[in-house]
């Protein structure tokens, strides 16, 4: 069983993504001793700490409904338009006079917080949470964890870190980490779990850095994961499926570069598509093949196959092993969905799916000359497909062109070397 800290993110992009890395936890029955997290992190800290992983969406959905987060990045806006230059005192007297006002945002921030959130059952919880705030002895940042934080003010708490990150940020533009982050990262370190798992923060690079005696998890969000108060409720559901599956990837778990595959799962498919890609099986097509890369000896699989790899290094998809390169481009260029966890089979079932039935839909359109000429004569116009440019077209007039002819010259010169990688892939997931 894996043990591990965690240290969430201070800015909310990453809000529901951390819900999907806590998931990804659970799945795998890895063991959190201690929870980190400043801001937005701290909501989640104290929602992780509860255990209840639907009360933790309800929350982030019930925000994102409301906008309220967008209310709350207008405080700094509405408060700090005459303190452009501000020291940390001043900040501070600010954050403690809107903390005890009556900000309409707060008191809804409040409630929601208040809603979703459980003192009692989090300080009866085995997790420790820890949540940096600015101290306003020294002006520094400082962490309260569930002993140093008074029965009650919990809540109050994480409100007051919220408003730490959104102010004091104004005062620690010189600094090349985020003060609050790097206590988050300080309050867990030297706990002895095997590792910390965090999603990328702000420099995440130089945060890590300054504890080289720690294994850090870095989770790389692998999209754009926007701010919580643009979400709709599919973008939402996204972002926890990402934080789900790029955690796993980070933990080796799953495989891949751009997709998602377990490669402990069903893989039939895909040990016959190791075995026969590059194969020799018809003079014709091996030498189309060993034109459109390059390699001249055709008879021989192994030299097929070092040009395909060569193809792979060049290209967007590149892994260690030329057969997930092959499939992963495919996947792309079909525009198979990504964020998914697949088999190999089941990544190789999509990809025939999906090439077929592009090919079925098109099938009138590839036939006509007119058609023909523009996709392989390097005409300006395009050909009136329904999905252009596809490679499952591609392989169509790869096949039927005469492998002598300037037209398939001209075809295959102008691809990139992704669409060169499909046409070969599909050649022998379809016509083997």
């Amino acid at each position: 069983m894996l043990e591990c800290c965690m240290v969430l993110g201070s800015d909310d992009g990453k809000s529901m993504f951390e819900l999907g890395m806590w998931k990804a936890c659970m799945d795998n029955n890895a063991a959190i001793s201690d929870i980190a997290g400043a801001a937005f992190g701290a909501i989640n800290a104290a929602l992780f700490a509860q255990g209840d992983f639907e009360k933790a969406v309800r929350l982030w959905t019930r925000a994102s409904d409301s906008k309220i987060f967008s209310d709350f990045y207008n405080l700094r806006r509405k408060y700090s338009e005459n303190l452009a230059t501000p020291d940390n005192k001043q900040i501070l007297a600010l954050i403690k006079r809107i903390a005890k006002g009556n900000e309409q945002v707060l008191v809804e921030l409040d409630a929601l917080l208040r809603a979703h959130i459980d003192e009692e059952v989090i300080r009866s919880r085995d997790i420790c949470v820890h949540i940096p705030i600015i101290s306003v002895g020294d002006y520094k940042a400082m962490t309260l964890n569930m002993d140093t934080i008074r029965p009650g003010q919990l809540v109050n708490t994480i409100k007051f870190s919220l408003l730490s990150y959104l102010f004091f940020s104004i005062s620690s533009s010189d600094h090349d980490i985020n003060l609050l982050d790097d206590a988050a990262y300080r309050a867990v370190s030297e706990k002895k779990a095997q590792c910390i798992l965090t999603p990328y923060l702000y420099n995440g690079d130089k945060l890590a850095e300054r504890y080289p005696n720690e294994n850090f998890i870095v989770v790389d969000n692998s999209e754009y994961l926007g701010l919580s108060y643009t979400h709709t409720f599919e973008s939402l559901k996204r972002n926890i499926q990402l934080g789900l599956l790029d955690t796993l990837k980070a933990m080796k778990i799953l495989a891949g570069k751009e997709y998602y595959i377990d490669l402990k799962a069903s893989s039939s498919l895909y040990e016959w598509f190791q075995s026969h890609l590059c194969m020799p099986f018809l003079e014709d097509i091996d030498e189309k093949i060993g034109r459109m890369i390059g390699v001249h000896n055709t008879e021989i699989q192994a030299n097929l196959l070092k040009g395909v790899e060569m193809l792979t290094q060049i290209g967007r998809y590149r892994n260690n092993d030329v057969y997930l390169s092959a499939l992963e481009t495919s996947a792309a260029m079909l525009y198979i969905e990504r964020a998914k966890r697949y088999s190999p089979d089941a990544l190789i079932n999509e990809i025939i799916l999906s090439a077929n039935n592009i090919i079925q839909k098109n099938l009138k359109a590839i036939q006509d000359e007119e058609n023909i000429l523009k996709a392989m004569g390097n005409r300006k116009e395009l050909p009136s497909f329904t999905d252009e440019s596809s490679p499952a077209i591609n392989l169509i007039y790869f096949l039927c062109a005469p492998k002598d002819s300037n037209i398939f010259m001209n075809f295959i010169q102008s691809m990139k070397p992704e669409m060169k990688i499909v046409i070969i892939t599909l050649v022998y997931l379809l016509i083997y």
